[in-house]
């Protein structure tokens, strides 16, 4: 039985010979439809509108999924099924696999990926803060950023044998603040958080170069910024970094 869609997706998916099976949970600012092969994403704000959208095209097959068809005004894609798609968060594999997984797709996407024309990390965020100006006032060359580059946004695929990124933001800035969605995942609750997050600074400096005080202040921002989902735990372990 298929499913009906809202439009303008139930328009561009009749156009594309799309009929969706089911929808996948889906995050803050996109619906997803699925057949047995492709995945329709249908963004209704933020990022994967816009930049997002242009990231996900940049980073088609090599990178991302395929993207089959595409709709700039609404950002809809149309783009190949990761098969089976499980989330590194449910690979069971060990913090040292991840950080090393994550440092390796940071730099393939360096070397590919130039940020011209992204939104700029000052456009990202809604806040104002002291240390946000510090931030970007210091910042070094920008590097393009997914922007949200954790354990939930890399899939595993049979196909390719390797790993698939989704979800893109499409950013531009200060190299450090890669590392940041992933720092904020798959943390604990109890007094080892601490421990975690100097050893995955610790990392990301030694593997990458990352300014361990500036990775640190951008974590910072980032929950300062998350309004009513800061993780407060975290942002204190941030603070007594700085």
């Amino acid at each position: 039985m298929g499913i009906d869609l809202p439009e303008p997706a139930a328009s561009l998916a009749q156009a594309w010979n799309f009929h969706p099976l089911e929808e996948l949970e889906h995050g803050w600012c996109s619906k997803v439809y699925a057949d047995k092969v492709r995945v329709l994403k249908c963004p209704w704000r933020g990022e994967e509108l816009t930049s997002g959208y242009r990231a996900a095209i940049e980073m088609s097959g090599w990178y991302g999924p395929a993207i089959l068809q595409s709709h700039e005004p609404t950002g809809t894609i149309l783009m190949e099924r990761v098969i089976p798609g499980t989330q590194l968060s449910d690979m069971r594999t060990s913090e040292a696999h991840d950080r090393e997984l994550a440092a390796r797709l940071i730099e393939e996407q360096n070397a590919r990926m130039k940020p011209d024309g992204y939104p700029t990390l000052r456009d990202y965020y809604r806040i104002q803060h002291p240390l946000l100006d510090q931030l970007l006032a210091t910042s070094p060359e920008p590097a393009f950023l997914h922007g949200d580059l954790h354990h939930f946004n890399i899939l595993w695929s049979d196909s390719k044998s390797n790993w698939v990124v989704i979800d893109p933001k499409g950013l531009q800035g200060d190299p450090c603040h890669e590392a940041i969605a992933f720092m904020r995942n798959l943390v604990p609750k109890d007094d080892t958080l601490a421990v975690l997050i100097r050893s995955r600074l610790d990392f990301f400096h030694q593997r990458l170069g990352f300014d361990q005080w500036r990775m640190a202040a951008w974590g910072y921002v980032d929950q300062v910024d998350s309004g009513e989902d800061i993780n407060q735990d975290l942002a204190d372990v941030y603070a007594a970094l700085l």
